[in-house]
C-alpha cells in the first residue's frame, strides 16, 4: 500500500516520485492522460532544470535519449498557432 498518492505524472509529480521511492517510501503516481501528446509535453529542458534531473541522478539516462536544439520555435493558443 502506498504512503503517498502523486496525481499529476508532470515534471514535478514525476520527479517528487522519484525521490520518495530513491527513500523507500510507497508512491502511486497517477496520470489521467494515456500518452503524452506534442500539444501536452513540454519541448525544451532549461540548463537549471537539467541540472536538477542530474541531482536526482537520471542524467545518463537523459543523455542516451536523442535530443537536438531547436532550429525553430511555434507557440499555439487553443490548437491555433500563433507565432
Amino acid at each position: 500500500m502506498s504512503q503517498v498518492i502523486i496525481i499529476g505524472a508532470g515534471p514535478a509529480g514525476a520527479c517528487l516520485s522519484l525521490i520518495l521511492s530513491q527513500r523507500d517510501i510507497p508512491v502511486t503516481l497517477i496520470e489521467r492522460r494515456r500518452n503524452f501528446d506534442r500539444e501536452f509535453r513540454g519541448e525544451i529542458l532549461m540548463p537549471s532544470g537539467f541540472e536538477a534531473l542530474m541531482q536526482l541522478g537520471i542524467d545518463e539516462k537523459l543523455n542516451k535519449v536523442s535530443n537536438h536544439s531547436p532550429c525553430q520555435l511555434k507557440f499555439f493558443l487553443n490548437k491555433k498557432q500563433i507565432l
